[in-house]
């Protein structure tokens, strides 16, 4: 599956100081977004036909939300009902296009990852699979890059 990284425009709703999307659920025809700011969680809620997020929750597969100065940065699925919404939307900024090696683990750091899950250091992963403690290092910085990604 391709994905797409949309930056929308940032909800007038949004407070200035929000640094973190925490989530969102649906309630009573209505969107509630959780957003992160330094006085604590604040929900911000808007109708769901007015939401461009609850829109492409409706049309497609939603991989990833975050805020990113006070934007919202959305990963989905490139399928062409959402090409189609993101072209008709104004709070559409930016699309781009999300190689899904960006956000799939491949095998070696799938195995790497298990092995330190085990409770293995990454020194005791490196003989194991026969390569050097820096290599090693690489591939589980890049596995944890790719995790935080999807979550």
């Amino acid at each position: 599956m391709k994905f797409l990284r949309v930056v929308l425009k940032p909800c007038p709703q949004t407070p200035a100081d929000a640094y973190a999307h925490l989530g969102f659920q649906i309630q009573n025809g209505k969107l509630v977004h959780v957003v992160a700011t330094p006085r604590g969680v604040v929900h911000i809620v808007s109708k769901c036909e007015e939401c461009i997020l609850y829109k492409l929750l409706s049309v497609g597969y939603v991989k990833s939300v975050e805020l990113e100065n006070r934007r919202l940065v959305v990963v989905v699925g490139a399928t062409p009902a959402v090409k189609k919404l993101l072209k008709a939307n104004p709070h559409v900024v930016k699309v781009e296009a999300v190689s899904h090696r960006r956000l799939v683990l491949t095998e070696r750091q799938r195995a790497v990852l298990r092995r330190v899950a085990e409770g293995r250091g990454l020194g005791e992963v490196a003989k194991e699979l026969g390569v050097t403690k820096v290599a090693v290092y690489k591939v589980f910085k890049k596995a944890l890059e790719k995790a935080a990604l999807l979550i």
